[in-house]
């Protein structure tokens, strides 16, 4: 089944967007939590006005794979409980794509798969579930891991 949503970060800032016109063709709304082990500041206001209009919600961590696994997820859970996420609300998802910083960047490569599936690994041991959001290309770029595909996928399309 098809659904269609939209994610937003602190690169959006929330009283700014048109959230109404968005729960006109969105279902759900998933927020950046976090980004490695740093908060997303406006995470829980996007939360706060994405049930504001009806949407469904839930919230992505950022993965950088320059910080330790069991740091990240340690402020992505904070993440969570500030919003207080519940039965209902979106599974928790993973975002995987290259890392801007340090500038140029790092790109995604199958060095990263260990470190991704152990992450997930966690999410799924300690909060139930996770979603994997990745385009195709980076799809690729990891490897084109088989274990990825027993998850639960968000397909970025730009």
């Amino acid at each position: 089944m098809k659904q269609f949503g939209i994610d937003v970060s602190h690169h959006q800032q929330p009283a700014s967007l048109p959230w109404a016109t968005f729960a006109e063709s969105s279902s759900f709304a998933i927020c950046r939590g976090s980004y490695g082990t740093m908060k997303d500041r406006v995470t829980a206001e996007h939360i706060k006005r994405a049930r504001g209009v009806g949407l469904k919600v839930g919230l992505y961590h950022f993965y950088r794979p320059s910080q330790p696994v069991q740091d990240q997820l340690a402020v992505f859970r904070a993440q969570l409980d500030l919003v207080k996420t519940s039965p209902g609300d979106i599974i928790p998802v993973i975002d995987v794509e290259s890392d801007p910083l340090p500038k140029p960047g790092t790109a995604v490569s199958p060095a990263w798969q260990g470190s991704v599936l152990e992450f997930v690994d966690a999410m799924v041991s300690e909060l139930g579930d996770c979603m994997v959001y990745i385009t195709q290309r980076e799809f690729g770029m990891l490897g084109a891991p088989a274990w990825l595909l027993t998850r639960p996928l968000w397909v970025a399309h730009y």
